[in-house]
């Protein structure tokens, strides 16, 4: 089975998804509403992020997901603006996201749901720099033809 990461600019709490994840301890009632909400906490206990702390997060929620049977995940930009950059959240994340989706999984779908084009453009940059560095390699791989 394959895992689709897919990135959307947008409003966390209106995306449909088996589960939701939320910045700890931050929730609403929307926020809660008919689904399985993961709070993820990103931050230590001095409210600031860590690359240790952003790993920690997204691997401790896509596993709550994937323990509850999830087809579909919703994330936000966890670690972002906590200290810091959101270039190297998105690099985290993905990373992450991409770690899980190589593993035995019941999600379908992996969904970054940003806030602004600002941090979508930032994450599908750095998606599509991975992307790049992917196909590279593979290239790289590949046995050189004989003269």
């Amino acid at each position: 089975m394959s895992v689709r990461i897919t990135l959307k600019e947008g409003e966390l709490a209106s995306e449909p998804a088996d589960a939701l994840v939320i910045p700890a301890p931050r929730a609403s009632e929307a926020e809660l509403a008919a689904r399985f909400v993961i709070r993820a906490v990103a931050t230590g206990p001095d409210g600031t992020a860590s690359e240790a702390s952003v790993r920690g997060a997204i691997r401790s929620a896509l596993a709550a997901a994937r323990e509850h049977g999830a087809k579909s995940v919703v994330l936000p930009a966890l670690g972002a603006g906590a200290g810091l950059s959101l270039q190297r959240c998105a690099e985290i994340l993905l990373e992450e996201a991409r770690a899980h989706a190589e593993q035995p999984t019941s999600l379908e779908e992996i969904r970054f749901v940003l806030s602004g084009e600002p941090a979508y453009r930032m994450f599908e940059m750095v998606n599509d720099s991975a992307r790049v560095a992917e196909q590279l390699a593979k290239l790289r791989q590949r046995p050189r033809p004989s003269k």
